[in-house]
């Protein structure tokens, strides 16, 4: 399944779908088990992303090819966690 697709798929589990814009998707297919997973986990996050920005504000996720798979970046207004909460 391309990633694309499912990047789309998990957009679509989310109420807030409209403010997710996709760019630089790479061209790299998902293979068979590991489909819905990746899906359930980008809607966990796309969902957090949407929830906890500003409603007025953009969700911008890139998705580039590296050395050892794909890094998928997704990008919020919302509020960073503290040093301390990150630990």
């Amino acid at each position: 399944v391309p990633l694309f697709s499912v990047l789309r798929g998990a957009m679509s589990r989310i109420l807030e779908y409209q403010r997710v814009d996709l760019h630089s998707i790479a061209k790299v297919a998902i293979v068979g088990t590991s489909v819905e997973p990746l899906i359930h986990a980008c809607a966990e996050l796309l969902d957090n992303a949407t929830r906890y920005s500003p409603p007025q504000t953009r969700v911008h996720v890139t998705a580039v090819e590296v050395q050892t798979g794909i890094a998928i970046e997704i990008e919020d207004g919302g509020v960073s966690l503290s040093e301390e909460a990150r630990a």
